[in-house]
């Protein structure tokens, strides 16, 4: 995969690490305080900044990315490794399927092939935006509903 600049890694990466680590702690039924979700954040995105140029395979990367996150969540929250685990592939599948349908819209409605919105910084930005966008109200749905992996409450009623 390419290599990343700073400035993409600042405009695109982090801020999409924040947003997964958001929906993966709410789908865990967890709060947390946003210094360790910027901190999550920073090092989920910082470490596939690094790996990112020396995995050419898609799907290789969405695997090693999906690790990250789930060993560094689990490092600062020391407990719910299933919650976590389930949480990282569902939150990643969501996310992936945003990403697509989102890519192929632009695609479709401004006539243009995968490779402009790649290489065009101002497509690329807007595209980025309108799925952080998606996952946004997606959070706020899973939030406003309760959604969680595991409801620890009804543990206690069987």
């Amino acid at each position: 995969m390419q290599k990343l600049s700073l400035v993409e890694f600042f405009i695109f990466s982090f801020p999409e690490a924040l947003i997964i680590t958001i929906f993966i702690l709410a789908l865990c039924g967890l709060k947390i305080n946003y210094f360790k979700i910027v901190s999550i954040g920073f090092i989920v995105s910082f470490s596939a900044f690094l790996i990112r140029p020396y995995i050419n395979s898609f799907l290789l990367n969405v695997f090693v990315y999906d690790l990250i996150m789930i060993i560094v969540i689990y490092l600062f929250i020391k407990n719910y490794l299933f919650n976590i685990f389930c949480s990282v592939i569902l939150t990643s599948c969501i996310y992936i399927s945003v990403e697509n349908f989102n890519i192929q819209t632009i695609m479709y409605f401004l006539k243009i092939p995968a490779e402009s919105i790649i290489k065009n910084m101002s497509i690329r930005l807007f595209a980025f935006i309108t799925q952080i966008l998606i996952m946004i109200i997606l959070f706020l749905i899973v939030r406003k509903l309760n959604f969680t992996i595991i409801d620890f409450e009804d543990e206690n009623d069987i």
